[in-house]
C-alpha cells in the first residue's frame, strides 16, 4: 500500500469511529447520502426476463423511484433530527417542518408524473395485447371483418369456458378433480 492509501484508510477508520450521536444533521447526511452511492455503485443491476425492456430515465418506474427515495430521504431526516439530543423539542419541530416543506414539492411531482406514465404505459400494454390480424389496424369500418372478430372472440370465450363433461359431473358429485395447467386460461390463450 501506498502512503496515500493508508492516510486514507486511517482517516475513514476515524471518521467510521465517531459515533452517530456526535455528527452534525448535515455530516449524518453526507454519510447516508455516501453509503446510498457505495451501494447503488456496488448492487448488481436486476436481470430483466427475456424480451423485457430496460426502464428509460424519464419513464414512470424511475420517476416512481424517485419519489420513493426522496420519501426515503425524508424519513432519514426525521430520524436523524429525532435521534439528535442537542437541540430543543421546537427547534427539532422547526427543521422537520422546512425538510418537509422543501420535499413536498418534489415528491409530489415525481409521483404525479410517475403515475401519469404509468397509467399512459399501461394503456399502450393493453392496446398492444389485443390480437388482431398482420396488415390490419385495431377499428375497421369493414363488415366482414368485424364479424370475423366477433367469431374469433366468440370462439375464445366457448374454448375458455369449456369443461370436459365427465370434469363437470365429477365436480357436481363433489369429487375433488385435479386440474392440468392445459386448462388455465393463460395458457389457452398463450396457445391461441
Amino acid at each position: 500500500m501506498t502512503e496515500q492509501q493508508v492516510e486514507q484508510n486511517n482517516e475513514q477508520a476515524t471518521n467510521e469511529s465517531k459515533s452517530v450521536a456526535d455528527m452534525t444533521p448535515e455530516e449524518l447526511a453526507a454519510e447516508i447520502e455516501r453509503v446510498d452511492q457505495e451501494l447503488a455503485k456496488s448492487a448488481e443491476p436486476p436481470r430483466e426476463p427475456k424480451g423485457s425492456r430496460p426502464p428509460s430515465t424519464n419513464s414512470g418506474e424511475t420517476l416512481a423511484r424517485e419519489a420513493q427515495a426522496a420519501r426515503r430521504d425524508l424519513i432519514r431526516q426525521y430520524e436523524s433530527l429525532d435521534s439528535d439530543e442537542r437541540y430543543t423539542d421546537e427547534h427539532r419541530a422547526s427543521r422537520v417542518w422546512e425538510a418537509y416543506d422543501k420535499a413536498k414539492p418534489l415528491i409530489e411531482e415525481k409521483a404525479k408524473a410517475a403515475r401519469e406514465k404509468l397509467l399512459k404505459s399501461a394503456d399502450e400494454y393493453e392496446l398492444s395485447s389485443v390480437p388482431f390480424p398482420a396488415g390490419q389496424s385495431l377499428r375497421t369500418n369493414d363488415v366482414q371483418l368485424l364479424s370475423l372478430s366477433q367469431g374469433e372472440r366468440a370462439r375464445l370465450v366457448q374454448r375458455l369456458s369449456y369443461e370436459n363433461p365427465t370434469v363437470a359431473r365429477m365436480r357436481a358429485a363433489g369429487k375433488n378433480v385435479p386440474t392440468s395447467s392445459e386448462d388455465r386460461p393463460a395458457n389457452v390463450l398463450r396457445e391461441e
